[in-house]
């Protein structure tokens, strides 16, 4: 059996993608659009952490970004204010993640 030589691969620095801008004083790198589910329960994030996490949320499009976030068992309290906002930017793609998974898993019976 004759095996095929691995075409080499181009690593490119995240830093020289051409789409990076600068707004605001911040560096905006573009978003991962293929990240739908991101689970980080139980990992001793603190408060601290959660308006970042509110922030990338708020600027993601409709047209892609995340829609499960899973957050519980970390070092801050269920009932903080920026615990409370994530859970009510994410109800609604947490539903169109429920959905899709349904759709996923019809077609995959009938294709069975």
């Amino acid at each position: 059996m004759e095996r095929k030589a691995a075409e080499p691969v181009e690593l490119l620095s995240p830093l020289l993608d051409t789409q990076i801008q600068l707004r605001d004083g911040e560096l905006m790198m573009p978003g991962n659009t293929t990240l739908v589910s991101l689970n980080l329960s139980g990992n001793k994030m603190t408060e601290k952490s959660l308006p970042v996490f509110l922030k990338s949320l708020e600027v993601q499009s409709e047209a892609g970004g995340l829609l499960r976030l899973r957050l519980q068992r970390n070092g801050f309290s269920p009932g903080c204010d920026d615990y409370a906002k994530i859970k009510e930017v994410m109800a609604p793609r947490e539903d169109a993640f429920e959905k899709l998974r349904c759709e996923e898993t019809d077609t995959m019976k009938k294709e069975a």
